[in-house]
């Protein structure tokens, strides 16, 4: 049969550990002479402290066509008008301005001229930028039409829209 009998009760180890900190550090205080006023020297430091921030551009699509649709009269001129035919918003921080790199995809375009922007550029296959000098904010407007020249191998039909666009600061 088990046994019954009371334990005797086991102090609180909490209050033992508590107690035991409070004569530790009223010992510490008393050898150190802790709780009397220091003298120190006083200390005195100065710095400065610079930060460059990078320019930055960014660009949102606001209106732009997902394909350009070619017909066979279309082909047989050779080229294709879209005027109007995009809104791009800009953000830029440069002082110096931005290019807008302008970026001819997918074979179907030889050429493409750029309308808007403060004036027409044309660009080959390999494409290239437009620069707008001394002009920074946030949602500068750009309403741009082309003018695409066709490959001399195009057909009639639907192809994506054969332009990407990337903007950059300008540097100092």
């Amino acid at each position: 049969m088990p046994s019954t009998a009371a334990l005797p009760a086991a102090r609180p180890r909490i209050a033992v550990r508590r107690a035991s900190a409070l004569a530790l550090m009223v010992a510490l205080c008393a050898i150190t002479g802790a709780g009397a006023p220091l003298a120190a020297p006083s200390a005195h430091a100065s710095f400065s402290v610079g930060a460059v921030v990078l320019a930055h551009a960014g660009i949102t699509e606001q209106s732009l066509p997902v394909a350009l649709e070619l017909s066979a009269t279309d082909v047989a001129r050779g080229y294709v008008d879209l005027p109007a035919a995009a809104r791009l918003s800009i953000v830029n921080t440069s002082p110096a301005g931005f290019a807008l790199d302008v970026l001819p995809v997918g074979g179907v375009v030889a050429a493409v001229a750029v309308d808007g922007a403060g004036g027409q550029a044309v660009f080959d296959a390999g494409g290239g930028s437009i620069v707008e000098r001394g002009v920074r904010g946030r949602g500068i407007a750009l309403a741009l039409g082309f003018r695409f020249q066709l490959a001399p191998d195009a057909l009639p039909g639907r192809y994506p829209f054969p332009v990407a666009f990337s903007v950059r600061p300008l540097a100092d």
